[in-house]
């Protein structure tokens, strides 16, 4: 029988973790001032006001002191027509055990669709957010939803001392602009940020991967994986050269549909300031295969004078090598003393008699700066006959080893489960609030400074409100050793 989020962390002598679950929708301003009115810690539920009908696609990061940042896209209308614009909030960590409860004051507006930027009708959508210190970057897509012309933003948002906020863009809504010509197409122009250490007696710096589409035709999809840096160490951030990792990436059409966004890439730092990358591919027959082929790609690049160069490649399969592979997620942790990252990913829902399912993985690089041997082992996330697992995110840390994904038996609505493999093959239903919880996206505070812990595990996700239309608003869980 599955335990309880609560019961699995409460078994292990290493893992003394709390749940608390709260709700993060969001509301508006440029720059934030908190309102402080009350604060809030462990095993409590908090449900914020809500400025949008829905909300989807959160992410969030904890930064250097604890401190939590959550971006998502919200919907909103320019000029008549629906559309999505980028929002955040800021959440101040008071005490170990304490933060700043967020009020709709405190939203924050990164991406106005209203600006008409593009000429017509923009639209913002599938943000990413990585910590740099103690401040937090944002990078988001704006699109014209007439013209499918893009272009690819991105914000500082400075923690002041006073616990306050200063968004650093372009123009308020209006990020400044990592890429002036990007082609999104089917992609869905889903951006992921990495911090990169700035090395001795340099401050750290943000970059931003994406992918670009070159060639569009029936079912055949191509594109090529961008990256630049984003460094904020003065006002006026310094954009690097737009660079060109991977130029042969196919994610096509297979019965004419893939769902949702595609080439969504994820990228970590391991221990020795290599970069992680991994995405998806899948080429139909005729397609430069012969037979319908599908693959998670993952390369470690070393990151030197402004060039990466590839150091180890190797690719993941599904149930079988013409299953269509989506969304890998990574993870690492410099607190473990090992080299590795972990990797999941999960299968496009294929054929009527195959469940979706879920695949975990563990890499272990054992070479520093060059090329090497790496040692690839199962996560064994279960896979029972008549259920299905879907939008994993793993989690990665000193002695934490676990899974997120959704979980649930074929025809019925998603639940959450994680599946720890340090603790050992257990697995525990998040409990959640609202209908249907989907799109976990998890952070993880670790630090080893005197009175602040060990860690909080950040976790955010979409529920589903009881009205019609459905609504959907984004959950945040805190759990705490």
């Amino acid at each position: 029988m599955a335990t309880t989020f609560t019961e699995f962390f409460s078994q292990s002598s290493k893992l003394k973790l709390r749940r608390f679950f709260t709700t993060c929708v969001v509301a508006s301003i440029a720059t934030a001032k908190l309102t402080a009115q009350s604060d809030f810690t462990f095993d409590q539920t908090i449900i914020l006001p809500n400025i949008a009908p829905s909300a989807d696609h959160a992410v969030v990061a904890t930064n250097n002191q604890g401190d939590i940042f959550v971006a998502w896209n919200c919907g909103a209308l320019a000029n008549g027509i629906a559309t999505k614009g980028i929002q955040g909030i800021f959440i101040p960590r008071l005490s170990w055990d304490s933060w700043q409860h967020p009020y709709r004051a405190d939203i924050l507006i990164l991406g106005n669709p209203r600006l008409g930027e593009l000429g017509g009708t923009d639209m913002c959508n599938k943000p990413d957010v990585i910590s740099v210190g103690k401040n937090f970057v944002v990078s988001w897509p704006r699109l014209d939803v007439t013209t499918h012309q893009a272009q690819l933003e991105c914000a500082q948002i400075i923690v002041n001392p006073d616990q306050t906020v200063t968004i650093n863009s372009q123009a308020p809504g209006l990020g400044w602009v990592a890429d002036p010509n990007v082609t999104g197409g089917s992609a869905g122009l889903m951006p992921d940020l990495v911090r990169i250490r700035g090395g001795v007696g340099l401050s750290d710096f943000a970059a931003v991967f994406y992918a670009h589409e070159t060639f569009s035709k029936a079912r055949k999809r191509e594109y090529e994986l961008r990256a630049c840096t984003l460094d904020f160490r003065s006002p006026t951030p310094s954009i690097g050269a737009t660079i060109i990792l991977e130029s042969d990436i196919y994610v096509d059409n297979r019965d004419d549909l893939v769902a949702g966004g595609r080439v969504l890439v994820d990228v970590v730092e391991d221990d020795f300031d290599n970069l992680v990358v991994a995405w998806e591919d899948f080429r139909i027959a005729g397609h430069g295969v012969s037979v319908d082929t599908g693959k998670i790609h993952l390369n470690r690049y070393r990151y030197k004078n402004g060039g990466l160069h590839v150091l180890e490649e190797m690719t993941f399969e599904g149930t079988s090598s013409n299953q269509v592979v989506r969304r890998p997620n990574l993870a690492t942790s410099h607190y473990d003393q090992v080299n590795s990252v972990s990797l999941a990913f999960a299968e496009l829902y294929d054929f009527p008699t195959s469940d979706a399912a879920v695949f975990y993985k563990h890499i272990k690089f054992l070479s520093a700066d060059q090329p090497g041997s790496v040692v690839i082992s199962d996560g064994g996330f279960p896979d029972p006959t008549g259920w299905s697992s879907t939008r994993p995110v793993p989690v990665h840390g000193d002695d934490l080893l676990l899974c997120v994904a959704g979980h649930f038996p074929d025809g019925t609505e998603e639940q959450m489960i994680t599946w720890g493999v340090n603790p050992p093959n257990q697995m525990q239903t998040v409990v959640t609030m609202g209908n249907n919880p989907r799109r976990p996206a998890v952070d993880l505070f670790e630090s080893t400074a005197v009175g602040t812990g060990k860690r909080v595990l950040a976790m955010v996700y979409e529920t589903e409100k009881n009205t019609e239309p459905v609504q959907r608003r984004i959950c945040l869980q805190l759990t705490e050793e």
